[in-house]
């Protein structure tokens, strides 16, 4: 993903577990910590998200293999690359969180959409303040597919999907 300040951020995935690089507005490769955790997670899910501060949000999703919950973590950094505040992390029982359709604001709110894997439950976005505390669940009128999300232009956010269960079609909200 590209910051503000030029330079960019790389997750990747392999067997061995998630990376993360940034490099610098002239492609230098800078140094940046890994969060506890991430580097030897199993699930591979992961994205970065520029901040409009010039830093950048990590998410990435781990699973439990003994229970096969899936948790959602996320580590915001700072523009120079430095880890910033502590790791969120919460594990999610009969849902999944979709990171690679989330979203953050100009204000730095972050929404993940949380897909239900059932026909006959509603999918969610769940919204983060910039401070990392949960502050809302939007309950979408979309049925085993995630929203996408995008970020308004004065903050907040959009979400589109597709009710596949009513056979609406593409319909859209929008979440504060």
């Amino acid at each position: 993903v590209a910051l503000r300040n030029g330079g960019f951020v790389v997750s990747s995935y392999s067997n061995d577990g998630y990376g993360i690089q940034m490099y610098n507005n002239a492609g230098v490769s800078q140094s940046i910590t890994a969060p506890i955790g991430f580097t030897s997670s199993v699930n591979p899910s992961a994205k970065v998200l520029a901040s409009n501060d010039g830093g950048f949000v990590l998410l990435w999703t781990v699973l439990d293999t003994n229970t096969n919950a899936v948790s959602l973590e996320f580590q915001r950094y700072t523009s120079a690359g430095a880890i910033s505040g502590a790791r969120y992390s919460e594990a999610f029982a009969s849902t999944s969180p979709v990171v690679q359709n989330a979203a953050i604001d100009i204000h730095g709110n972050i929404a993940v959409p949380i897909s239900s894997n059932d026909v006959y439950t509603p999918s969610q976005v769940k919204l983060w303040n910039a401070s990392d505390v949960a502050v809302g669940i939007y309950n979408t009128a979309y049925y085993q597919s995630a929203a996408v999300i995008a970020p308004m232009y004065g903050g907040g956010f959009d979400l589109f999907g597709n009710d596949i269960v009513a056979g609406v079609g593409n319909t859209a909200s929008s979440y504060y």
